[in-house]
């Protein structure tokens, strides 16, 4: 059940993609990061953790949250293998593995050789706020089915992902 007007506006179009194209596919996913992150949010969760972690702010992050950090290539590749395939209907195509957000900074942190003090948080919905299910881990029953290749796990994704971007920390 959908816990926002932003999460029921994304349930409606799923719905209308589906209705109205024939063979339509919806592709779920989740924590996504790539090469080039959302210009309106400062770059995508990676860019801007480390950005706060070097110029030494305190990084408080939620731990009671679970996501399964994806890689944005890693998906593009996973969708291309669904639309050949011919697939339709709903996918979750995520990497593999889950972690915490608190999880995911700490092996940001070490992946790109920064050190920074990351203090995990309980999760709280302040006045106005999203209320967001704390599992966003999604099952792949359905790509599992269908014999799609599973993604990467998504802490060999990462190293690769801070390496091709250049945000691993320089040597000295």
């Amino acid at each position: 059940m959908p816990r926002s007007v932003y999460a029921l506006s994304k349930l409606a179009g799923e719905h209308a993609a589906l209705a109205y194209a024939e063979r339509a596919l919806v592709v779920r996913t989740a924590g996504l990061y790539g090469l080039h992150g959302s210009a309106s949010k400062g770059g995508n969760f990676v860019q801007r953790i480390l950005a706060r972690a070097r110029e030494g702010g305190a990084l408080r992050v939620v731990a009671d949250q679970r996501l399964q950090p994806t890689f944005t290539g890693d998906l593009a590749a996973a969708i291309l293998e669904a639309l050949r395939a011919g697939a339709q209907g709903v996918v979750h195509l995520t990497a593999s593995g889950s972690c915490s957000w608190y999880e995911f900074t700490q092996a940001i942190m070490e992946a790109a050789g920064v050190e920074a003090s990351v203090e995990p948080v309980a999760t709280t919905v302040g006045q106005g706020g999203v209320d967001r299910p704390l599992n966003g881990v999604l099952a792949r029953p359905r790509a599992d089915a269908l014999g799609f290749a599973p993604l990467r796990p998504w802490r060999e994704a990462l190293s690769d992902y801070i390496r091709s971007a250049g945000l691993a920390a320089r040597a000295a």
